[in-house]
């Protein structure tokens, strides 16, 4: 389950891109999309944890990497979306694990 985001951290990916302050408004999209994909209820113990340790943290990360981003001329607006995206799905998939 954690390899669908492993691409994200490589060259073409949304957070190696954006670790590098460029904002690639595709690319996260493609987060958010393999985010809204998963559906936690039907995770085995050991997938669910494998998942989740990679999964909390991408909203941080985003946060981390905004400033840069935005220094480098990235829409704000834009880049707000995204990030705002990608929690609320991190969170639909904490919250719908947990009932």
């Amino acid at each position: 389950m954690t390899q669908i985001f492993s691409e994200e951290f490589e060259k073409d990916g949304f957070f190696y891109q954006a670790r590098l302050a460029k904002f690639v408004e595709p690319a996260g999209e493609r987060v958010v999309e393999k985010l809204q994909a998963i559906e936690p209820d039907t995770l085995d113990a050991t997938e669910w944890e494998n998942l989740a340790s990679v999964v909390w943290k991408l909203p941080f990360m985003t946060l981390a990497y905004e400033e840069r981003c935005l220094s480098n001329g990235a829409d704000a607006k834009r880049y707000k979306n995204i990030v705002m995206r990608i929690y609320e799905q991190t969170e639909r998939i904490f919250v719908s694990r947990i009932k």
